[in-house]
C-alpha cells in the first residue's frame, strides 16, 4: 500500500520524537471505548512553569459510525480552545476520505477542508485552510502526491501555498522500507531557507530500536542538527527511550544547543502506564550558562 508523503520516514519520527514527556507539565489521561464505536479520552495536564492557566482539562469524545463510514469527533478544553471534525470515508470511491475540521481558540476561527485518495500505489492529499472570523487573513493551499516501487520504495513531493502573500514552500521525499531498516532523504523549501536532509531506522534487535536524522539549511537562516535516539525494551513490562540532539545556528550571538532526553514507560498494570520524562541541558553540565533550562515531565495513562 502506497504511503501519503508525510507517512515517509514516520518511524523514525516517531522514534526521536514520542514517548518523552518532558515539556513542564504532568498530564494524565484516561481512555474508554464502547462496541458500538464510541470513545472519550480525556486528560488532566498541570502545568510546572509559569503558564498563563496552570491546570488544563479536555475531553475528546469520538463516534465511529462504521455502517455508514462517518466519523465524528471533537476537543474541547479549558484553555478556551475547541474544534470539531466529520470525517467521509469511501465517499466517492474506496480509498477516497473527505474531512472537515472547524478549530476556535483565542487567536480566532479556521475551517480546513481534506480531500485524499489512497491505494497500492499512489497517495494524494489536497487541503484548504481559512480563517472564519477574519477575511483579511491568508488562506492557505497544501497538496501532496506519493507513490511506491516494488512495496518498499516510496518518493513524494508537497507544495504550500499562503494567500496575501504569495508565498509558496515545497518539499520532497525518497524513502527505503524494509522489515527492519528505514532510511528516507528529504528537502524542504521556505521563502528563507532550503532544508536538506536525511532520516533512518533501525530494528537492531527485538528488543532495541534505533534512529538518526541530520539536517543543514542550505540558505543558512537556520543552521544544522542531529538527532540520535533509541528505544530498548527490557521485558513487556518497562521500555527506556533516551535522546541527543545537537543544534547550531547562523546567527553568531546564538550559542549551540545540546540536549539529553530520557523517557521511561512502566506498565504498571493491563490498563495503567506512567512515563517519566527528562530534557536536559547538556550544555550546563559542561558549566556553561547558555542554552534553555532542563525540564521534566510526567505522563499517566488509563486505558
Amino acid at each position: 500500500m502506497a504511503r501519503f508523503f508525510d507517512d515517509i520516514g514516520q518511524d523514525s519520527t516517531d522514534l526521536l520524537t514520542k514517548g518523552f514527556p518532558n515539556a513542564g507539565t504532568v498530564k494524565v489521561s484516561a481512555e474508554t471505548k464502547t462496541n458500538n464505536g464510541v470513545s472519550l479520552v480525556a486528560t488532566g495536564r498541570r502545568f510546572l512553569k509559569s503558564n498563563a492557566a496552570n491546570v488544563e482539562l479536555g475531553f475528546e469524545p469520538k463516534y465511529d459510525w462504521s455502517a455508514r463510514n462517518v466519523e465524528l469527533s471533537a476537543k474541547v478544553n479549558t484553555s478556551s480552545e475547541y474544534s470539531g471534525t466529520v470525517t467521509l470515508k469511501d465517499f466517492l470511491a474506496k480509498g477516497t476520505k473527505f474531512a472537515g475540521d472547524i478549530a476556535v481558540s483565542e487567536k480566532g476561527s479556521t475551517y480546513k477542508e481534506t480531500v485524499s485518495y489512497k491505494n497500492d500505489n499512489v497517495a494524494t492529499k489536497a487541503s484548504v485552510s481559512h480563517a472564519l472570523d477574519d477575511s483579511s487573513k491568508p488562506m492557505v493551499i497544501e497538496g501532496s502526491v506519493a507513490g511506491t516501487y516494488e512495496k518498499r520504495f516510496f518518493g513524494g513531493l508537497n507544495a504550500t501555498f499562503t494567500s496575501g502573500t504569495s508565498a509558496f514552500g515545497g518539499g520532497a521525499k525518497l524513502g527505503l522500507d524494509q522489515s527492519d531498516f528505514q532510511a528516507h532523504l528529504f528537502a524542504a523549501s521556505t521563502e528563507k531557507s532550503l532544508l536538506l536532509g536525511a532520516g533512518w531506522f533501525q530494528k537492531a534487535s527485538a528488543a532495541l530500536k534505533v534512529a538518526a536524522r541530520a539536517s543543514t539549511d542550505v540558505k543558512g537562516a537556520v543552521g544544522h542538527g542531529a538527532t540520535l535516539a533509541s528505544e530498548y525494551k527490557f521485558d513487556d513490562l518497562t521500555t527506556l527511550k533516551s535522546k541527543v540532539s545537537l543544534q547550531t545556528f547562523t546567527d553568531e550571538s546564538k550559542p549551540a544547543e545540546a540536549r539529553v532526553s530520557l523517557g521511561l514507560k512502566q506498565l504498571l498494570s493491563a490498563n495503567f502506564t506512567a512515563t517519566l520524562g527528562a530534557d536536559v541541558n547538556a550544555r550546563q553540565l559542561l558549566g556553561s550558562n547558555s542554552g534553555g533550562d532542563h525540564t521534566f515531565g510526567l505522563e499517566l495513562k488509563l486505558a
